[in-house]
Order: structure tokens, then sequence, then C-alpha cells
């Protein structure tokens, strides 16, 4: 029947490829290129055979038994038509492309296909290697990614915001209480933080899967809080690991710079009344130059400050690149609805941070000589916010003006102290936090059972298994979502 003809396609839409038989050599080197294989030698049938050099009618030589034969098999024949449109290579898109009809034959005493290792004497002179795909790292971090998303809304992967101060981590964590359990307080630790999980930030490479799967069973977000040069550098976190689904909300610096706290008003006065001499001294200040980048870059350029390379701004988007995802501040709230409808949650309702300024940092500064000081000196730290831009899940531009969240680019009141404590050098962290007790992380699978993984909180389990049950469920994957699953099948092959 009909139905069960499209039973038959929504089938063949589950694989990750299909080919046609019609040019099988070409549809087996193209898989082998898209699973980072050598190509191998196709050793087709009998093709000498002057049988089967000719067409199924001719073969058969009887024009009603073929048509009888070709009625008896129509949904076959509707289905095969019907998959050329999602076959690898299309044959009908070669040239001069031989038709394989000896391939359409049993041959019991041959098989049909020799794959191997081919040697430099088997190997056609006519087909030159592939140039590198430009878009491989792109398909590996969407794999990396579609895995990470997955896990989560499974219940098996924490989400983690590293927070520079004054970039909304306080926005953040009211909106992600919303939907789930996390620590109290600006979301850092709380009184329920696992015994076996380190207090101290960041982790160590081999810590990030158990760490990030204990937290799990506990939170289903914490935050990151960086007011000072982290003692190990983000480059050792195992940004890639199924457990965690990592972002970053980014920020203009100069507006950062501007993030009001007591201390900044006690050292320079009030902005609203600060003299010139006092904002000399604020562009002079070397505890905030290039404050976002020596913050994610390598202890070498952390202390470099205005003098941060080149070099440095390359770690700080390598850096980057390796999030699940990033965020800008100046459209917060729709990306922070974007990040919960990847995740597969209920959109939170924003609560902006304290007071709103429509005026630009240049005309809050009133002195343009001042303001090109401070651009300055944070150069390397704009470069990298422009940059950052273009990875960002929401893009703030196409927006409507007016969408912007200006009030954002004042402090969070949960950023106060911390401030305080960036610019003193007095983090708060026990000196215990930073012994060698490291656990050893366990080389799981992606989809080891997990079972015993919950959250405290009722409403995101129920939003969890939602989720699950639309993965497992054909009719709800779309485009988008194959591409993803095809992706991270490609990447684990691998």
């Amino acid at each position: 029947t009909e139905a069960c003809l499209e039973e038959g396609k929504e089938l063949l839409r589950r694989f990750t490829y299909i080919l046609d038989v019609q040019c099988l050599e070409e549809g087996i080197k193209a898989l082998s290129s898209e699973l980072g294989l050598p190509r191998p030698h196709v050793k087709k049938g009998n093709t000498n055979d002057s049988l089967h050099q000719m067409t199924t009618r001719e073969r058969i030589g009887n024009d009603e038994i073929y048509d009888f034969i070709v009625k008896r098999n129509r949904r076959d024949i509707e289905l095969y038509e019907w998959s050329k449109g999602l076959s690898l290579v299309k044959c009908s898109e070669l040239t001069s492309t031989p038709v394989d009809d000896d391939l359409l034959h049993v041959d019991d005493d041959a098989d049909d296909l020799e794959i191997g290792n081919v040697s430099e004497t088997k190997q056609p002179t006519s087909q030159p290697t592939p140039a590198k795909n430009p878009h491989e790292d792109t398909s590996k971090h969407n794999a990396i990614r579609a895995m990470q998303i997955h896990n989560y809304k499974l219940g098996r992967a924490l989400l983690l915001n590293v927070h520079i101060t004054h970039h909304g981590g306080t926005t953040v964590c009211n909106a992600m209480k919303q939907l789930g359990h996390a620590p109290e307080g600006a979301c850092n630790r709380g009184d329920d933080w696992p015994e076996t999980v380190p207090k101290y930030r960041p982790w160590g490479y081999d810590e990030t899967d158990e760490n990030a799967k204990a937290l799990r069973n506990v939170y289903h977000f914490i935050s990151w809080e960086f007011g000072i040069i982290p003692p190990t550098p983000l480059k050792e976190v195992k940004w890639e690991s199924p457990n965690l689904v990592s972002f970053i909300v980014m920020k203009d610096p100069i507006d950062r710079r501007l993030s009001g706290d007591a201390t900044t008003s006690k050292l320079f006065g009030e902005e609203a009344d600060r003299t010139e001499e006092q904002w000399e001294a604020f562009a002079k200040y070397d505890g905030s130059i290039n404050f976002m980048l020596t913050r994610l870059t390598p202890d070498h350029c952390g202390e470099e400050g205005e003098n941060a390379t080149i070099a440095c701004l390359e770690h700080g988007k390598e850096l980057l690149r390796r999030f699940t995802f990033i965020l800008d501040i100046q459209c917060l709230e729709e990306g922070l609805e974007a990040l919960a409808n990847e995740l597969g949650l209920p959109i939170p309702d924003v609560k902006k941070g304290r007071g709103r300024t429509s005026m630009s940092a240049r005309e809050r500064i009133g002195n343009d000589d001042i303001y090109d000081f401070i651009v300055g000196r944070n150069r390397l730290d704009l470069e990298l916010y422009e940059w950052s831009k273009s990875l960002s899940l929401v893009d703030c531009s196409a927006l409507d003006e007016g969408d912007f969240d200006d009030d954002l680019n004042v402090a969070d009141a949960g950023d106060v102290d911390q401030f305080s404590d960036a610019i003193n050098y007095n983090y708060t962290l026990n000196a215990t936090d930073y012994s060698d007790d490291k656990f050893d992380a366990e080389d799981d699978s992606v989809f080891n059972n997990q079972s015993d993984s919950k959250s405290t909180n009722e409403e995101l389990g129920s939003e969890i298994s939602l989720a699950s049950n639309n993965i497992t469920n054909q009719d709800n994957i779309n485009i988008d979502d194959r591409e993803s699953i095809r992706a991270l099948q490609i990447e684990n092959y691998k």
C-alpha cells in the first residue's frame, strides 16, 4: 500500500547515508571522504559479459512480461526513484556515468566489492586526492555541541556559565534558577555541593568529565566567576566533554570598564560627579586593562595587560570556539531565550540589572582624549568582543533598535563584592581549594546508562523527559536535527 511506501521512506530518512548502485564507485569514495578514510579500490562485478551490457527490457526480451514485472514491483520502483533525492552522490549529475547493471545481477561466485588499503599501483591517477574540507572544524564542533545538548536534555550534562565579572552573571543566574536547581547566591557554589567535587575553578582536563557528571546529579546549572586571572588557564578544561554544556556572555570592554561598584566609586568618585583628574586616574588604572582577554588566555597573556600580543588574542579566539554557546550581553534576553530553545527548556523571565543608561561610553566619559586613551589600552579586548559577535547564538545587530539591553551595561548587584575582590586581589577561595586531590575520570560512552542522574527540580525533570521523548520520536526530528545527529555519528566513527 501507499502507507507501506511512506514507512519505507521514513526508514531511509533515518539512515546516515544512502548510496545508489548505479554509481557505486563514486558513492563509496564520497563515503570514505565523509568519514576521513583513504579512498578504497572498488572492484566491480563481471562487466565483460555481453548480457550485462543490455537493459533489463532487452534481457527479458518480451514487453508484456517486462511490463507485468514492473507493475508488480511498482512500489519498489517508486521507493528507489525517491531515494535518489537523498543519495550521497547523484548519479544523474555525473558526466558519462557508467551504468552498473551488472551489480544488479546476483553473482554467487564472486564478491561485488573488495575494500582495503589502496596500493600506489592501484590508485586511479585520474582521481586527485580531495582538498581538506574547510568546514571540517565547524562540523566537528557541531557534532560535539549536538552531543552535549543531547546529554543535557537527558539529564547527563551540566550547564556552565563562564562568567567574567560584570558580564551579566546575576541576571543569568536568576534566569537559570527558574529552570532548575542551581547553587544559591551567584550560582558559583552551594551548601549541597557534592563532597567529591572540588570547589576550586577551573578544573583540569582529566577532572572535567567526572566533576560535571557528579554536579549534574545535584544541579542543572552552575557558574564560574572570574574576577582575577584564573590560577589554571581555562584552556586546560575539557570543554569538549559530553557531560558539559558551556557558554559565556560577551560584553563591550569599555562598557564593562564603566560598570560601577562601591570600590570604583571609592577610588575614582561617583561617575556623575567625577572630575577630569579622577577620570584620568580611572583611565590610567592598570587593574582592568584587557580585562576579558587576560582572564581567558594562558598565564603569560594574563600578565601582559596593555602589552598583550596578537598571539594572546588568537588564544582567546581559540578558547571561545571551544565553548558550546556564546551570548552577547547587548541582547541578553533574546540570547537566553535562544539558549532555552536549544536546550528544550521553557523561556525564562529575564530580570535585568539595576539602573539604565542610554548614553554611549564616550558620552558618559565626556572627554574624547580620555575615551580614546581607554580604547587604545583595551584594543585587543575590543577586537575579541567584535570577533565574538560572529559566533553569538543571537546576532544582536539583526534585532530592531531599542531591543539592546543597555541596562545590563551597569553592574549587577551580585557583582559588586566580586569586583572589589578583583581589585584588591583578595579572591574569596579557600587555600585548601587548590589541593592536588584529583579524581580519575572514567572513559564513559556518551550513551552509558545513567538512570540515577536526576534533577532535584520537578519542572526541569518533566522538561527533560519531554525532550527525550521528542528525540526518540522520529516524527519530531527536523532536517536540522538530522544533520546534527549525522554529524554526531560521523564524529563518533572517527
